[in-house]
């Protein structure tokens, strides 16, 4: 009788947890694409058709974050906002 390997008994086993991950990444991946498209026209605009004093923080804001790796602004998120005072789930500091 076959026997399958044994690392794909340890995927069959973790089907669950890998299953809830995969909706999780999928939420997020979600609300990310809802979020900055949403973001991205409003700024759009403001570069657009705003003033000098509207488009500083913008422009500002798009060259500090533009070159950031997204790990690295993730971990930022999770650590940096509980030092403010604001308590967030993994999940909202991921998305």
């Amino acid at each position: 009788m076959y026997q399958p390997p044994g690392w794909l008994q340890e995927l069959w086993n973790a089907r669950e947890v890998l299953w809830s991950g995969f909706l999780t990444s999928i939420q997020c991946s979600a609300l990310a694409i809802a979020a900055g498209t949403l973001i991205g026209m409003l700024a759009g605009l403001v570069l657009t058709y705003g003033g000098f004093f509207a488009r500083l923080p913008i422009r500002l804001y798009v060259d500090l974050i533009r070159g950031t790796p997204v790990f690295v602004l993730v971990l930022a998120v999770f650590y940096m906002v509980p030092a403010l005072g604001w308590q967030i789930s993994a999940f909202q500091a991921g998305a």
